[in-house]
């Protein structure tokens, strides 16, 4: 169990990953100033719960940019796998377990992703706008891992990552509506 602790220690703690928590604390700075000025500007009162959820988001994020983008060294070659669903057939027909665990880590990677838009914005309650989202930000990872040789750019991790955020919708989605049951079960107890 340490050895693991010890890899991943030095797997995602490096210097590149130095640099994510750097954009990570300026992503946290910009969407934390548009979020008062967009707030005040409103007229709305600033909540506490929602800049500890958008620290969340930016925390998040900087992990998600270390894992994918920072922490790997570049290729000689440009890597490129376009080919939809190549790598279930892999895992599936030709035995592959690492890609199984691949598929299974890329759908894991984007839960948080499609719990925390429909928390914080409105305008991404609607499941199409979450999965479109999840989707241009796992295609922008893919495409930067192309232009900077990091990584194997592949249509399935972009299908798997909308996937994972499609999951974490839901379960946005089942907790508010539990939620919804809770608060108005409450309001009929106290009216009764």
């Amino acid at each position: 169990m340490i050895q693991r602790l010890e890899l991943f220690w030095k797997t995602y703690f490096d210097f590149q990953y130095g640099v994510a928590l750097i954009i990570g604390i300026v992503l946290f700075g910009a969407f934390i100033t548009a979020w008062i000025c967009m707030k005040r500007r409103r007229g709305e009162a600033v909540e506490v719960r929602e800049a500890g959820c958008i620290l969340l988001l930016c925390i998040y994020l900087t992990f998600l940019f270390g894992v994918t983008l920072f922490n790997r060294h570049p290729e000689e070659s440009f890597s490129m796998e376009l080919t939809p669903l190549w790598s279930y057939q892999e895992s599936l027909f030709n035995g592959n377990t690492g890609l199984g665990q691949q598929i299974f880590y890329n759908i894991l990677a984007f839960i948080p992703l499609g719990i925390f838009l429909p928390v914080l914005s409105r305008h991404m309650r609607m499941f199409r706008r979450t999965a479109v989202s999840a989707a241009a930000l796992s295609a922008f990872i893919e495409i930067s891992q192309l232009v900077f040789r990091c990584g194997l750019c592949e249509l399935d991790d972009v299908i798997n990552n909308t996937l994972g955020a499609a999951a974490g919708y839901g379960i946005w989605k089942i907790v508010s509506m539990a939620a919804g049951v809770l608060k108005s079960g409450r309001k009929t107890r106290t009216v009764s």
